[in-house]
């Protein structure tokens, strides 16, 4: 069975997926003083358009629904699926190397990380009576980017813990503030 796309045009990359004043500072490189840093290494700011953000849930949700078999992103969650394998490689290709190693180099510095080459992208959808929550962890990535695409939800916590546990005195150890934004990013670099 082969798979019919409803929205054709989120399978190749386009900066026009972006947020604007994003791409603006990402050009100017002036990401840095942009974006929101709460926490060392971890940095907040807009950078998809709500639009592409709900093209996307839709496709996702798509696909999801057409039978087609898709691997679930992770062992902890049984809800969601990685992006390439509904097709989004190509699209995600142009995200890495023309999105993420920029804002990477602008808000770490261009040797903070060696050359980004690889991505392993996925969604994760969370529901009472399904996952709802992701166990604390350590991701392997040198850099972790999360994006809260969300419909219609209260909640959507992100807390970031030390090394040593909860920093009680860090206010992003704690639950960002609600309602999440939608298309928010955190780069988060461990």
């Amino acid at each position: 069975q082969r798979y019919s796309r409803l929205h054709p045009a989120l399978f190749a990359f386009s900066e026009e997926f972006f947020d604007p004043a994003f791409m603006e500072n990402l050009r100017n490189g002036t990401l840095a003083q942009f974006a929101q840093s709460p926490l060392e290494g971890v940095f907040v700011f807009p950078v998809l358009k709500e639009s592409f953000c709900g093209k996307l849930i839709e496709e996702i949700e798509h696909y999801q629904n057409s039978g087609l078999p898709f691997r679930r992103p992770n062992s902890m969650n049984s809800y969601g699926a990685i992006l390439s394998d509904i097709g989004f490689s190509t699209m995600l290709d142009g995200y890495l190397h023309k999105i993420v190693q920029p804002a990477t180099d602008q808000l770490l510095g261009p040797n903070a990380v060696d050359k980004l080459h690889s991505h392993k992208t996925f969604v994760i959808k969370y529901k009472v009576g399904e996952d709802r929550f992701l166990d604390t962890h350590v991701d392997s990535s040198d850099v972790t980017l999360n994006v809260c695409l969300g419909k219609d939800f209260q909640g959507a916590e992100l807390y970031f813990h030390d090394l040593n546990g909860v920093n009680q005195t860090d206010p992003y150890a704690m639950p960002h503030p609600n309602p999440c934004p939608h298309c928010r990013l955190t780069l988060e670099h461990r």
